[in-house]
């Protein structure tokens, strides 16, 4: 499973290729398209990298709510507290589990 906070320029790229509103990006993050694109990128990645199957996400969420230090997910080094992250998408997280069995 992963959380995945994509580039915001990348989004709006996307949309303008494939005909989306650009005015729209949370429209266009929400997209089964983007999502499929998304996982295809990072089975590239994987594969280039040669990641084991424990290393390759099942399944994603995409959201533009970034690690932060103000949503308490980042400390103020910038370091991520993996315990209040998996707290703060702990819905996310259940529901890509869910969808897996």
């Amino acid at each position: 499973m992963g959380i995945v906070i994509p580039e915001m320029g990348a989004v709006k790229n996307f949309a303008r290729d494939n005909g989306m509103n650009v005015d729209d990006l949370h429209s266009v993050l929400k997209s089964d398209a983007f999502k499929k694109f998304v996982q295809e990128d990072l089975k590239a990645l994987s594969i280039e990298h040669k990641l084991s199957g424990l290393e390759k996400p099942k399944d994603i969420f995409i959201t533009d709510d970034a690690f932060s230090v103000e949503n308490h997910c980042l400390t103020p080094t910038y370091k991520l507290k993996r315990n209040i992250a998996r707290e703060y998408f702990a819905s996310q997280i259940e529901e890509m589990y869910k969808k897996l069995d």
